[in-house]
């Protein structure tokens, strides 16, 4: 429907200016062409055109996977920046980024309790000052009094098994993401709850904090 609109204006702009005889140099050679002949030749062109824009059109996946990259910015984790975004009916409800509560100085400020204890990728998740950014989305939620039920989860990164226990109770049925995770409790545990989970590639890799951030909080 809109491509045929799309196409129906272009026609007629063109249709009317020849039909005035209002030539410009930009049109000049449709002098050499009849109604016919230039009818055919802008369908033509219309249709190009919009092939165009349609194939340079973002995915509603993709379009949200590029916003959790945006939202990860705003990470104060120094060891990895992590944006989620929970979206219901193509509509985002809430945004999270990984870092420390409101008004707790940043992990950037005091050094990484993780690092300090030498604990691995994906252990020890209780051991860190920060709150996830899948929690930070979903508690951002319940605190406008937001309801997450049957909503999609896009993610930056797989959740890890404390995330995807809030994610099961919150009742989020999708969880999309682009980097993997290494927590294989997580994987069966929404696998067991039924939740689907699809990787989406091809989207910028955020960055951690690498400096000191200027006293703003979570």
């Amino acid at each position: 429907m809109q491509a045929a609109f799309i196409r129906a204006v272009l026609l007629s702009f063109f249709l009317l200016r020849l039909r005035a005889r209002q030539y410009t140099i930009d049109c000049y050679i449709f002098r050499l062409l009849d109604v016919d002949q230039l009818s055919r030749l802008l369908i033509h062109a219309s249709y190009g055109l919009i092939l165009m824009m349609e194939s340079n059109r973002p995915s509603w996946e993709t379009y949200f996977m590029d916003i959790t990259t945006l939202v990860a910015k705003r990470t104060t984790c120094i060891r990895r920046a992590v944006g989620a975004v929970i979206v219901k009916d193509k509509r985002i409800l809430s945004t999270g980024y990984n870092g420390a509560p409101s008004g707790v100085r940043h992990c950037a400020e005091v050094g990484c309790l993780r690092e300090t204890l030498k604990v691995q990728s994906g252990m020890r998740h209780e051991l860190c000052r920060g709150i996830h950014a899948e929690q930070n989305a979903i508690i951002q939620a319940a605190y406008h009094g937001v309801s997450v039920k049957g909503a999609s989860l896009y993610c930056t990164t797989q959740p890890c098994s404390i995330c995807a226990k809030m994610i099961i109770n919150a009742g989020i049925t999708t969880i999309y993401y682009r980097s993997g995770y290494a927590d294989e409790l997580a994987r069966d545990m929404l696998a067991e709850a039924g939740i689907a989970v699809i990787q989406i590639s091809g989207t910028e890799e955020p960055k951690a904090q690498s400096g000191k951030p200027k006293g703003d909080t979570v």
